[in-house]
């Protein structure tokens, strides 16, 4: 296993959504990703969907910054700790939101996110 290519996963990846690229963000996972948005839900029906979450992403959040720490790794999956502070813009409100969350990551062969599924909790101020 290569820690390695999981911190520049998740560098990319995080960076990209705090720099507001959705289109971006979308490029670190693959066009076959089995991707859950909620752990309880079923994952999204296509990349389509999963595009589609992230579009919204320069229209609803600003003031992003995150951090994160590797908290296991395997042959298949690696598991992340990131927190996060976010302004979400809903209904012409801002809301300032902290975050703390776990991502499960699988990396194909090019580097690109196969499985990903969060789990995450939420306080709006």
């Amino acid at each position: 296993m290569d820690i390695q290519r999981y911190r520049d996963w998740m560098d990319g990846f995080m960076n990209s959504w705090k720099n507001l690229e959705g289109a971006k963000t979308v490029e670190w996972l693959s066009k076959d990703v089995k991707y859950y948005e909620n752990p309880d839900g079923a994952p999204c029906a296509s990349f389509e969907e999963v595009a589609s979450l992230w579009e919204i992403v320069p229209q609803n959040q600003r003031n992003i910054s995150y951090n994160y720490e590797i908290i296991c790794v395997d042959d298949m999956y690696c598991v992340y700790n990131w927190k996060m502070t976010r302004t979400l813009i809903t209904n012409g409100k801002e809301l300032h939101q902290k975050i703390d969350g776990i991502f499960q990551v699988a990396l194909d062969e090019d580097n690109k996110c196969s499985y990903f599924k969060q789990w995450r909790s939420t306080v709006t101020e």
